[in-house]
């Protein structure tokens, strides 16, 4: 079927050209000096005629105004998507969304984007965003991500291997002072789950947060990354997320990384091999003096294998992270064939805090083990001057219990250097 569609709406060309096997849709514009550049391409089978699986419902498409803004309306199909828009001021602050899918069952999806009013000023933002829901594709991929006027930038990407993506929404904002982008969904299913939001400015501070699941489901999840000339962010949190472990992976992996121009490091880590998570979030903020990195889980269970839990904080002394001389506190704790649960009074069943600056790490955690067949906490600390200290507990845990370990550094000019760890049994329940 050969046809093609203009539309002329504001300073919008809309056009729609035939494909072999399908057609793209090419929209662009200008308004004040700012641009939106957007490009969409179906794909039908080389036979295949419009059917109500392929359907597009252009309804009232708005133009720039003076708001500004330009808003889609829903469009639905199957097959193969490719989604991206683009927007930026001249600042030269950018935004940009896309969205693919491959051989997907159905899919729907809206967008919009707000090229900014008043072009050149400080306070005046660039933004694209993207809403979509994909059901039973070979892959699945998005990617928002925006820079600022000054070379900040942060990213948000998803990915799913053989699996669907329900309700889900990512945006790109960007000033001429601030980068930020933010993720979320309602259900992602597949063979693979990843989701990455990732952060750098252009002093040199970085922050990562992470989400693989190799084979499972993860509902309610929302990620952001925030970047400005003197802090980075990302944060990513779950209501649920559940996990099967497969050959050479770690079933479900969870991490948050800080990192600045200081060489200063803060991470959390969590796997569960086979089993789940309910109510996780995580944070990882990098400024030029300081790193951290937090993590929290309500409930986690591992009825067939193990949960395992990891936090430290870093100084590293030769101006490079593959360098073996640093400062580090750890905490570390584990446990199989068991769970993690809430108590009363206790917000959360797993926590941990890591912080690093040139002059002291710390990494703090606390563990509220309900059951299993082994658990463990440990706390090390140990200094380039080779000042160590460590401490671990191991049990049986018949019953519920509740720990926490400490580990610290200090190097601070006019003291002398200590290395300090502990573990301290809480109470049981």
């Amino acid at each position: 079927m050969l046809w093609g569609i203009v539309f002329l709406v504001s300073t919008f060309l809309i056009v729609s050209t035939p494909l072999v096997n399908g057609f793209s849709i090419s929209i662009s514009g200008a308004n004040g000096g700012s641009a939106v550049d957007s490009e969409i391409t179906y794909k039908i089978g080389i036979n295949s005629e419009l059917s109500d699986k392929t359907i597009l419902t252009f309804g009232n498409v708005v133009g720039l105004s003076k708001a500004s803004k330009l808003t889609s309306p829903l469009f639905g199909g199957s097959g193969d998507l490719y989604d991206y828009h683009s927007a930026q001021n001249k600042e030269g602050a950018c935004a940009t969304v896309w969205m693919s899918a491959k051989n997907a069952n159905s899919w729907t999806y809206s967008y919009w984007a707000i090229p900014s009013e008043g072009v050149g000023l400080s306070d005046k933002k660039v933004e694209v965003g993207q809403k979509v829901t994909i059901y039973d594709a070979d892959s699945i991929h998005g990617h928002a991500s925006a820079y600022n006027s000054e070379g900040d930038r942060a990213d948000t990407c998803t990915s799913i291997d053989q699996g669907s993506l329900v309700g889900y929404s990512h945006s790109a904002i960007a000033t001429k002072t601030s980068a930020e982008s933010k993720t979320s969904w309602e259900l992602a299913t597949g063979e693979g789950i990843w989701s990455c939001p990732n952060v750098q400015n252009k002093e040199g501070d970085s922050a990562l947060s992470r989400a693989e699941i190799p084979h499972g489901t993860i509902k309610k999840y929302s990620s952001s990354a925030l970047a400005t000339k003197t802090t980075v962010n990302t944060k990513q949190n779950a209501a649920y997320i559940e996990g099967t472990e497969k050959s050479n992976t770690l079933g479900i992996l969870l991490e948050s990384t800080a990192r600045n121009q200081e060489f200063d490091e803060a991470h959390t880590e969590v796997h569960v091999s086979t089993g789940s998570i309910s109510g996780y979030d995580d944070s990882a903020t990098a400024t030029k003096s300081k790193t951290d990195a937090s993590v929290n889980i309500k409930t986690a269970s591992a009825k067939n294998g193990y949960i395992s839990n990891m936090v430290w904080g870093r100084h590293y002394y030769e101006k490079s992270y593959d360098s073996l001389i640093y400062d580090e506190s750890r905490g570390s704790s584990y446990v199989s064939l068991g769970s993690l649960d809430l108590r009363p009074r206790r917000t959360y069943a797993y926590q941990a805090k890591a912080s690093a600056t040139p002059w002291l790490t710390r990494a703090l955690q606390t563990q509220v083990c309900q059951k299993g067949s082994q658990a463990s906490v440990s706390a090390y600390a140990f200094n380039y001057n080779f000042d160590l200290g460590m401490a671990a507990q191991t049990w049986r845990p018949n019953k519920g219990t509740i720990y926490s370990s400490t580990a610290s550094t200090s190097n601070s000019p006019g003291a002398p250097d200590a290395s300090v760890s502990a573990v301290k049994y809480i109470g049981a329940y």
